[in-house]
């Protein structure tokens, strides 16, 4: 394998990498959750639900 060769297949494969990286990204946004927040609203149903259920 020449030089030229391996710096071609070298591009190829770094190139793949960011293409990989790029799409795996994409797929995480719209997955990803704001845990924090639905700590907040889980607490915060329990709080109502107990408050409810004990009569005050």
């Amino acid at each position: 394998m020449t030089e030229e060769e391996r710096f071609r297949a070298t591009d190829r494969f770094e190139k793949e990498l960011r293409r990989m990286d790029a799409d795996r990204l994409k797929k995480s946004d719209w997955m990803r959750v704001d845990w924090v927040a639905v700590l907040l609203l889980a607490m915060t149903a329990f709080c109502a639900f107990y408050f409810l259920v004990s009569g005050f």
